[in-house]
């Protein structure tokens, strides 16, 4: 897995430092939007707003194929609500984990829309969780938990997705990622996020 990472990455690196230079072919902008993000298959399940927001930049082989680059600070919000019926308990947790993203993606196009593929390498910044309890009738008991130990610090992502150009320079998208390891770095914890991202483009 690491030596099919590196690879991708001085290919990327490659293909742009040889075309800087003429600039012809190489596109550079940037985006942002929201993140609405799950998060499946783990002891509890979540769900919450994000945002994203970052640069790109984008080569095209021919007219309709190209390969796009993006660097993103990206936030993917989570919240859950777990209730005990045998002690009337209900526990709410609230985080927000804060990744840099790095999607690396191929592109096929046609008219104005552009079909989007390709992995996506995230790096863990941080994470901030608010674990809220409350039992009966007695009044809630809050506890805040930051830091990344426990969790995976890289991970292996897959995008899909697609963008419509309004004009030349102006552009929105929708965007799939789907986790391909979990969050914990636990060998028995299977939890991984869903990611529906919705963006708006501005081409330099």
């Amino acid at each position: 897995m690491k030596k099919t990472i590196k690879t991708l990455v001085m290919a990327g690196g490659l293909l742009f430092a040889s075309n800087f230079a003429t600039g012809q072919d190489l596109t550079f902008g940037a985006k942002g939007g929201l993140n609405y993000s799950m998060l499946t298959g783990g002891v509890s399940d979540g769900n919450g707003l994000g945002f994203h927001v970052g640069g790109i930049a984008s080569y095209d082989f021919s007219d309709k194929m190209g390969l796009r680059g993006e660097l993103l600070f990206s936030t993917r919000a989570l919240s859950s609500t777990e209730e005990i019926e045998i002690i009337d308990s209900k526990i709410k947790t609230s985080s927000t984990p804060s990744f840099v993203a790095i999607p690396v993606l191929f592109n096929y196009s046609f008219d104005k829309i552009s079909l989007m593929a390709g992995p996506q390498f995230s790096i863990l910044a941080s994470y901030k969780a608010e674990v809220e309890t409350t039992i009966a009738s007695l009044d809630p008991v809050t506890a805040e938990v930051e830091g990344t130990d426990g969790l995976r610090s890289f991970s292996v992502d897959f995008a899909l997705g697609a963008e419509y150009s309004v004009s030349d320079n102006v552009g929105v998208s929708l965007r799939y990622v789907r986790a391909l390891q979990s969050l914990a770095d636990l060998d028995n914890d299977d939890s991984r996020y869903n990611v529906i991202q919705l963006s708006a483009v501005y081409k330099f």
